[in-house]
C-alpha cells in the first residue's frame, strides 16, 4: 500500500513539499500523512506508507534506496531472492537481509534494465540515476503506478488522482475509455479516463 511520486525533468524543481502533500492527500487509502522526499537535479522522489508496512521484513525502514549513483523507491515484494542472486551473479545473502526498494537497486546496478526481467514478485518502483528515470511494475499490474507527460518533464504516481495533483497534468476526460469501462469492454487496459495519464 505504499505511494510513490516522482517527477522529472524542468518541473521538478517547482515541486515543493506542498505539491507532493496534495499528491499523497489524493492517495489517501495507500498512506499515511507522513512522506520522505529524495530532491536530486531534474528529479523529486517521494513516498509515503502506513506504519505497519516499516517493520522488517515488509518495507523495513528505508523509503529511498540510494546505492552509487542510483536512487529507487518502491511499492514490491520480490520473491525467489537466491533465484534473482543467482542471476545477476551475486550473493544470496547480499539480497536476503535487504528490504525490496534495496534489492531492486542492486539488481539495477549488477544486473542493468535487462534485471528488470528477473524480477518475480508484485511490484511498481521507479529509478533515477541523474540522467534516466525507469517506471516498471510487474506483468499483472498488480501494484499501479501511473504517468503524465508535463511538457518537457514526466510525473508520475502510484494513483491517477496522485498525478492529477501535479500542476500542469490535463484533466480532459477520455469518453471513449469511459464508455468502454461502462460497457465492461475495456480494451486499452494502458488508458485511464483522463486522456493525459
Amino acid at each position: 500500500m505504499t505511494a510513490l511520486v516522482g517527477c522529472f525533468g524542468p518541473l521538478a524543481h517547482a515541486i515543493d513539499d506542498e505539491v507532493l502533500a496534495r499528491a499523497f492527500a489524493a492517495m489517501p487509502d495507500r498512506s499515511d500523512t507522513q512522506f520522505v522526499v529524495l530532491r536530486s537535479a531534474g528529479c523529486v522522489l517521494a513516498v509515503a506508507r502506513h506504519p505497519w508496512e516499516t517493520v522488517a521484513g515488509l518495507s523495513g525502514p528505508c523509503a529511498v534506496s540510494q546505492k552509487g549513483h542510483l536512487s529507487v523507491i518502491s511499492d514490491a515484494a520480490i520473491y525467489y531472492l537466491d533465484d534473482l542472486a543467482r542471476s545477476i551473479g551475486v550473493s544470496p545473502e547480499s539480497l536476503s537481509q535487504s528490504n525490496p526498494s534495496e534489492v531492486i537497486s542492486e539488481a539495477l546496478l549488477v544486473g542493468g534494465h535487462a534485471a528488470i526481467g528477473r524480477l518475480e514478485g508484485d511490484f511498481a518502483f521507479v529509478s533515477w540515476d541523474g540522467d534516466t528515470a525507469i517506471l516498471a511494475r510487474d506483468f499483472a499490474g498488480s501494484r499501479p503506478l501511473f504517468y503524465a507527460p508535463v511538457g518537457d518533464s514526466l510525473v508520475v504516481a502510484s494513483r491517477v488522482s496522485g498525478v492529477l495533483a501535479f500542476p500542469g497534468v490535463g484533466r480532459d476526460l477520455n469518453p471513449v475509455v469511459i464508455a468502454e469501462i461502462a460497457a465492461s469492454q475495456f480494451a486499452y487496459p494502458y488508458d485511464t479516463a483522463f486522456r493525459g495519464v
